[in-house]
């Protein structure tokens, strides 16, 4: 294909310039084709050779628009807009989110049988409050024929934390769970939360699917990772001048958004607006506690907007440990977890629920059950715990290594390393002793004694003196304010700290293989 010739100085500025090039995946290019000066994106490495026209991360263009070079730039630097075939219009916003666009995936979505419109379009449709949105109701037919593969993350058994390729598929014993987890998500409805899209479960057939929002920003872990790296490098080579931390206005972000997220769980009202005062629950709600947060199980889904600067959205996935917060007496109360049997990510139990060294049964029984006492189950100041725990490994960008000294792989810094000689991995996660008392982020890092406060305030080793979410949120409004983040503008992340996407690149599979 002929295109034009662009320097890549000049390619370095459209890129600066137009957030459809600047969010390009790594390995991915473009060029101007010399026919209709309409801009095409390839890649070309040993594993994947495409050129194409849709963008790799954002999907076609809604006909009959089209990117292209509308112009000679300043400085030998084309001016590309995107362009109407039809009414020969151009403009810079994106028309993927225009409002026609959106009230015609809209209208299509409602005319087809047995599908619900995409859960990250609908939050980008303001007419509705998300706390209004209806649901499609659980079936009992497969409907995995209404949805295409565009590219899988993982076998989808969790082991590498929220399953996030929009789709989870469950089989054999793990229906009832399955259709519980499913159960929770449709009636869940909160921007920190997992958006649910639709599913079934078919028992006789021994199949289900649940439909699930796609966050394309990876997860809390993956940002972890790329600034621990980055660090680890520095200390290694004694260049500490350029270790890299996190701005705290995403701290703030995640901070907030998350403990919203738990203050809707447990009470099923939003508190975050600065119009709501109070910390009344919502009547008949029936509280929920999410038992494995991990940086894993927090995902990142960009902004509605392309090229928007403002942080991505934090949602809190991976229900399927998650249950409904019930007294013994209750029909529906989970017993297995009244009866104190441990799930969950040992790494990110809060310290009432490890065995204290003292009163340490046998290894089997330590493996089985939670410890008596405060501990003996999960409750909402452990999710809590976990949280905090998390906002404070980010803080941190660094972890100890499991063999001793700093350059861990994992986000740790809650934790005392190395393990002791002789003690298994296992019951030394299990353990009081492995965990710190203070999760104190000091002074050296440069944040705000706010910040630092609110970290401590919600990881207080004590669950009792730990705030309820709610009242947590409440204070969280006020200590943003005071630290000057409810009005600064936001330091960007650098380009590196999230994973970007390019599976519109590949051609869908059937969802039924």
């Amino acid at each position: 294909m002929p295109n034009r010739k662009i320097s890549t100085q000049a390619k370095g500025k459209l890129r600066a310039l137009y957030p459809e090039l600047r969010i390009l995946p790594d390995d991915w290019n473009f060029v101007i084709d010399t026919d209709e000066d309409e801009v095409f994106y390839y890649i070309a490495t040993e594993k994947k050779e495409v050129i194409t026209r849709d963008h790799p991360k954002f999907g076609k263009l809604p006909e009959p628009w089209m990117f292209k070079m509308v112009g000679e730039g300043t400085g030998k630097v084309p001016k590309l807009a995107y362009y109407n075939r039809e009414t020969r219009k151009t403009t810079r916003a994106d028309p993927r989110f225009s409002a026609d666009t959106l009230e015609n995936l809209r209208n299509m979505a409602q005319r087809t049988e047995g599908l619900e419109i995409a859960s990250s379009l609908r939050r980008s449709c303001k007419a509705e409050s998300m706390a209004d949105m209806d649901r499609q109701p659980i079936g009992k037919t497969n409907i995995r024929s209404k949805y295409e593969i565009m590219h899988t993350i993982d076998s989808g058994d969790g082991e590498i934390g929220a399953m996030n390729g929009g789709v989870f598929k469950s089989a054999g014993d793990c229906l009832h769970m399955g259709y519980k987890e499913t159960e929770m998500l449709r009636r869940l409805k909160h921007g920190s939360v997992s958006m649910y899209t639709a599913g079934f479960i078919d028992f006789q057939a021994n199949i289900g699917s649940v439909y699930v929002e796609f966050c394309d920003g990876g997860s809390l872990n993956d940002v972890w990772d790329q600034y621990n790296c980055r660090n680890t490098w520095a200390r290694k080579y004694e260049v500490l001048d350029q270790k890299v931390h996190l701005p705290e206005g995403f701290l703030w972000h995640v901070l907030i958004g998350l403990v919203d997220g738990l203050a809707y769980l447990a009470n099923g009202r939003y508190y975050v607006s600065q119009d709501v005062e109070d910390t009344e629950p919502a009547k008949d709600w029936i509280p929920v506690l999410h038992r494995d947060i991990k940086p894993e199980n927090i995902l990142l889904r960009s902004r509605d907007t392309i090229g928007s600067r403002k942080y991505p959205y934090c949602v809190l996935s991976d229900f399927g440990l998650a249950t409904d917060d019930l007294g013994a007496d209750h029909p529906k109360a989970d017993h297995d977890h009244l009866s104190g049997l441990q799930c969950g990510t040992p790494t990110y139990y809060a310290p009432e629920l490890c065995w204290n060294t003292r009163l340490q049964p046998s290894e089997y029984e330590q493996q089985r059950k939670f410890p008596p006492g405060p501990g003996s189950k999960h409750t909402r100041a452990s999710d809590l715990w976990a949280v905090g725990a998390c906002v404070f490994n980010l803080a941190m960008a660094e972890s100890p290594a499991e063999d001793g000294g700093m350059g861990g792989n994992y986000p740790y810094a809650h934790a005392i390393l190395p393990v002791p000689d002789g003690v298994p991995n296992n019951i030394w996660w299990r353990s009081q002793a492995s965990r710190r008392k203070r999760l104190d982020i000091g002074d050296e890092l440069g944040y705000s004694p706010e910040l630092r406060k609110s970290i401590l305030y919600m990881t207080q080793w004590d669950p009792a003196k730990r705030p309820g979410a709610a009242q947590l949120v409440q204070i969280l409004k006020k200590m943003v304010k005071a630290a000057g983040h409810d009005r600064m503008p936001p330091e960007e992340l650098p380009d590196w700290a999230f994973k970007v996407h390019d599976y519109h690149s590949a051609m869908p599979r059937p969802a039924e293989d």
